[in-house]
């Protein structure tokens, strides 16, 4: 059967999935949107939740200016007292406008609040029903991608133009698959010389912990001596543990990154620092602290400039994941305008109708029902009554039918 037939015979199931697909493009964008307004909202909420803390202690505070401290008897006692019985009456006056003002302020703000709160729960709401228009549009898509791949399987002799565009779609996805693996492998090493970064600088702490003990293990400090040895130690395992997580990223991209080591960290011992602790090994060890500051300072250098590569690295292969990732969605929509034009310049020269590719797979296998998830969109046709099968009676003593690859063993009666 050629490709126009098998496009005449699709007919009514593909203007049924293009109208589907046409009337569920807006979901996409439309959850995106509404994911950013609920963001945007929630943001929103928090601030106007700490202005309204705020204006509610303002509120107390001139209320309890207005009601508590100047009609307090010992205010109005002072006033009369002094003869000032009319600048307490405008002092009254003023703080009473003072907190009517601070009072409707934050009703205004709890009115704001509860409008948020209302616009949340809305936006929320349509969430899930965006949510779902979006899978039946990924659902609906793939269906009719299935059709054109199915029914312009052999159209390259008829149509060469779209030949010519799957050989360039083919290339676009296989670009896209290879910039998606290079920005997870960037990724990967960004994340592992960050994490070493974080180690780098707790162990510096503990190194100038172990400086500061050490000077005050010189002025005699009888505790400096065990703070400097543990800080020491605790240095050292945390420049191991620098050096450990470097090493997905230097399996990933040798050319690019090396091992941060070897890192020099003094040591010592219960018999030298405690049993022969004296004024001349403290100064030893000073300086050998110092110097392993400098030593592993120039170590940090390195990694730092492994950090700015591997940063570097990340933010081009985003851009060449999203610039691949656009070509891709570039592509996708000219193939899909030439299949349609296809479509478009076949049925205009005669009707569409008959067996469409799904009702002959029921045909021929009628225990396989087609499930589609739109059933506002497309209606499965219904199956054909088959015949009976008829068992043919075996002579007594004949051989079983020997085993036939091209006839269906999965099918029981």
């Amino acid at each position: 059967m050629s490709v126009a037939d098998q496009i005449r015979l699709n007919a009514t199931r593909h203007n049924n999935l293009v109208s589907s697909v046409t009337s569920l493009e807006y979901a996409a964008p439309a959850l995106k949107e509404n994911l950013a307004k609920i963001v945007t909202l929630k943001e929103a909420l928090t601030k106007k939740q700490s202005q309204l803390r705020l204006l509610h202690q303002k509120t107390a505070k001139e209320r309890y200016e207005a009601f508590e401290k100047e009609n307090s008897t010992f205010s109005k006692f002072g006033h009369k007292i002094t003869g000032r019985a009319d600048k307490f009456a405008a002092k009254a006056q003023k703080e009473m406008e003072e907190y009517r003002v601070a009072q409707e302020n934050e009703d205004t703000a709890i009115a704001e609040r509860a409008s948020l709160i209302q616009d949340i729960e809305v936006e929320e709401g349509k969430t899930a029903s965006l949510r779902d228009a979006v899978r039946e549009y990924t659902m609906v898509s793939e269906q009719l991608d299935h059709l054109y791949e199915t029914v312009l399987r052999h159209a390259g002799a008829e149509f060469p133009e779209y030949d010519e565009k799957l050989f360039i779609n083919d290339q676009v996805q296989r670009r896209s698959v290879q910039a998606q693996k290079e920005l997870e492998e960037a990724q990967q090493c960004f994340d592992a010389i960050n994490l070493s970064e974080q180690f780098f600088k707790q162990a510096f702490i503990s190194m100038g912990q172990a400086s500061t003990a050490s000077g005050a293990d010189l002025m005699g400090s009888s505790l400096a001596n065990l703070t400097k040895r543990q800080a020491l130690s605790k240095a050292a395992e945390l420049f191991r543990q620098a050096d450990l997580t470097m090493q997905p990223a230097i399996r990933i991209r040798p050319d690019l990154y090396q091992p941060i080591g070897p890192f020099n960290v003094p040591g010592g011992n219960m018999m030298g620092d405690v049993y022969f602790d004296n004024i001349f090994s403290d100064m030893s060890m000073d300086k050998k602290i110092s110097q392993s500051i400098v030593t592993n300072r120039n170590q940090h250098n390195k990694l730092a400039s492994m950090m700015e590569t591997s940063q570097k690295q990340f933010e081009e292969a985003k851009m060449r994941t999203d610039q691949s990732q656009r070509e891709s969605v570039k592509f996708k929509t000219e193939i899909d305008a030439v299949r349609r034009d296809i479509f478009a310049r076949v049925l205009a020269g005669g009707g569409g109708g008959g067996n469409s590719i799904d009702h002959q797979q029921q045909q021929q296998y009628p225990h396989n029902t087609y499930q589609y998830q739109s059933q506002q969109s497309y209606m499965p046709p219904p199956t054909l009554p088959q015949e009976p099968y008829q068992r043919q009676p075996m002579p007594y003593n004949s051989a079983p039918p020997a085993y036939d690859q091209n006839v269906r063993q999965d099918v029981h009666v």
